[in-house]
């Protein structure tokens, strides 16, 4: 491969990869901050000075005449139709909705393509082509209707639909452009012409911000979108459409999923995770899945990483996350009910180190790690309590039977709450005091300071 296609996929990664960030970012500052609608006048001018400024540091380069309509088309598609459909769908609906939707942009290029540039479409493509859509379709119908900050998600999905169409075939009709003129000059025009033509519609919200009074954390949205989503991502599409062709279908290397299932009820969820699931089994190839939901990774994932605020705790297959967590964040995250944790002390009663609790005592197993005197934390799975007559003592709260397994919530001496899993078809009442212990080998021990495994 050549050097000018290498840089071309990179451009048009680049541009995915904004966009993917562009979904959650401007979506936290709309309405409250400025309108949808006001968003698009601060991209398209501030882009299009930041295009007009970089032209003239370059050749000047004239449009010719015939040249012209479908310059304006493209703007119209582009940085009129497209931006306005985006930002109000976004406003309306969610980031995931969002991001699943725009999978119909490529799907889209690929159709209109086939129309008006002549570029073939096999079977594999048209496979490709009903999967996708029909994927979309149903990852966006059966979800909420109405969620906190996204008040119409319907109609919110339906300008997501409109945008992703419109940029597609702005992509199509752009590409003839980009054999003839650089794409600075493409591209100041082509914002120039957008600006004009949403004027009517941008801006009385653009001119109800309060901009005086705007906190850092949105002025640096704006920037992000105003120079990555706007500037960059243009810049590097029309550059890549210079080299590349319209429609780009490659055996991937690589699938990213990221949370595509948190905005489906919970039957869709476990099938949806299942066909995934069995989808990666049969094509055989690396999946890097996004989710904050440990049962979609427990059930998912050959290899999960576990990360907090950016970091990565722990490394490893589900089970051995499970049995042998790093830290007690990872035990906190991973099973369901959450493992029980507890502070103690460790003493030695009867020449044996035991874990002197609030609420009772625990046995525990000698390891140089432990010592007489020393505070710690104690992980115990729910699963992994032990009705007994001596040990913890706390008083049943509530009973949840789910069939197989009961599930009662207790409250310690201390009122701290305590999960018990219990598969024995044993009847637990309501203020029912019981004691429970563990064998000390299903027992996690934590520092107390930096909550590190110690055991």
């Amino acid at each position: 491969m050549n050097q000018k296609k290498i840089s071309a996929y990179l451009a048009a990664f680049g541009a995915t990869l904004i966009y993917g960030l562009n979904h959650t970012i401007a979506k936290v500052i709309m309405p409250d901050y400025i309108g949808a609608y006001g968003f698009i006048m601060l991209r398209l001018l501030g882009a299009g000075l930041l295009f007009w400024l970089v032209s003239s540091f370059l050749p000047k380069e004239r449009i010719e005449t015939q040249d012209y309509f479908r310059l304006f088309f493209a703007a119209l598609l582009g940085m009129c139709i497209n931006m306005l459909m985006f930002f109000k769908g976004l406003e309306l609906s969610t980031p995931i909705n969002s991001g699943v939707i725009i999978t119909i942009s490529p799907i889209m290029v690929l159709v209109l393509s086939y129309f008006f540039l002549r570029e073939p479409i096999g079977w594999r493509k048209t496979l490709g082509i009903f999967v996708g859509f029909a994927g979309a379709v149903t990852l966006t119908v059966f979800g909420a209707e109405k969620q906190v900050n996204a008040p119409n998600i319907p109609v919110g999905n339906a300008l997501f639909l409109i945008n992703s169409t419109s940029y597609a075939a702005y992509l199509i009709v752009m590409k003839p452009l980009t054999q003839k003129y650089h794409t600075i000059t493409l591209m100041k025009w082509a914002f120039l012409i957008g600006f004009f033509l949403s004027f009517p519609v941008t801006v009385s919200e653009f001119l109800a911000v309060k901009w005086s009074i705007l906190p850092f954390e949105v002025i640096w949205r704006m920037g992000f979108v105003v120079v990555g989503t706007s500037f960059l991502t243009y810049l590097f599409n029309v550059y890549a459409l210079k080299i590349l062709s319209a429609t780009i279908v490659r055996d991937p290397q690589v699938f990213l999923f990221d949370e595509p299932l948190s905005n489906l009820d919970a039957k869709l969820r476990v099938q949806m995770r299942t066909e995934i699931r069995e989808l990666h089994q049969r094509l055989k190839t690396t999946t890097i899945y996004v989710t904050h939901d440990q049962i979609e990774a427990m059930t998912m994932a050959d290899k999960i990483v576990v990360l907090q605020n950016g970091v990565i705790e722990q490394i490893g297959s589900p089970l051995d996350l499970y049995d042998n967590p790093a830290n007690q964040f990872v035990a906190g995250f991973i099973g369901s009910p959450a493992m029980n944790f507890f502070t103690g002390d460790v003493e030695v009663h009867e020449n044996k180190l035991v874990a002197r609790l609030n609420s009772g005592t625990l046995p525990l197993n000698k390891t140089k790690h432990v010592s007489a005197g020393q505070k710690i934390k104690i992980g115990i799975r729910p699963e992994n309590l032990i009705i007994t007559d001596s040990g913890i003592s706390a008083t049943a709260s509530v009973i949840e039977p789910t069939g197989p397994e009961t599930h009662v919530v207790l409250r310690d001496t201390e009122g701290s709450e305590i999960t018990l899993v219990s598969r024995e078809r044993r009847n637990f009442e309501v203020g029912e005091k019981l004691h429970l212990t563990v064998k000390p080998n299903n027992m996690h021990i934590f520092d107390s300071e930096n909550g590190n495994s110690i055991t």
